[in-house]
């Protein structure tokens, strides 16, 4: 059953108590997001390497990909992202949210096929590579993914409380 705008349900008894349940608002049936396909090289600046060099290095290797060199290649030699440097820079189709926003602004203003010049952010200057834009039906995902993190975080309370009531009963108190 299905709660109209504004409507309070009738208490639903769960594992962790009562709950009733107030319907906000009512989203319409799909959930479509942009998203863009996009690779990165990031080059961090450390104690060896300042700032300046490290920007001045992600320029050269901007300039040697659209000369023709494979960027997957740079990003394999030179990125320092763990996660995606073996992987030729590659971050997979990704949306709004889920870089920092520097990135996203850079993302967003460099054309499919282009590179961005250098951007800097917490975590270094990054070049990147757009290689395409679609907009996806993320309904069926955008319910697994509240699902889950709903699971979740009752999951971590669950643990949490458990641990803190394993300390309480493991703490001893000696009054004198």
């Amino acid at each position: 059953p299905s709660l109209p705008k504004g409507a309070t349900s009738d208490p639903i008894r769960s594992d962790s108590g009562f709950h009733l349940i107030f319907m906000e608002d009512v989203r319409g049936a799909e959930q479509i997001v942009a998203q863009t396909q996009v690779r990165h090289i990031l080059i961090k600046p450390s104690e060896i390497l300042t700032d300046d060099q490290a920007r001045e290095l992600a320029l050269s290797l901007r300039a040697r990909a659209e000369a023709g060199e494979d960027f997957g290649a740079l990003a394999r030699k030179y990125s320092e992202d763990i996660g995606s440097a073996q992987e030729g820079g590659e971050l997979g189709w990704t949306m709004s949210g889920q870089m920092v926003p520097e990135f996203e602004q850079a993302m967003k203003a460099t054309a499919v096929g282009e590179i961005s010049q250098p951007v800097r952010t917490q975590f270094g200057w990054h070049i990147l590579l757009v290689e395409g834009r679609r907009d996806q039906d993320m309904t069926s995902e955008a319910i697994r993914n509240k699902a889950g993190e709903y699971l979740h975080n009752r999951k971590y309370q669950e643990e949490l409380d458990a641990w803190l009531q394993q300390i309480r009963d493991e703490a001893f108190v000696d009054i004198k």
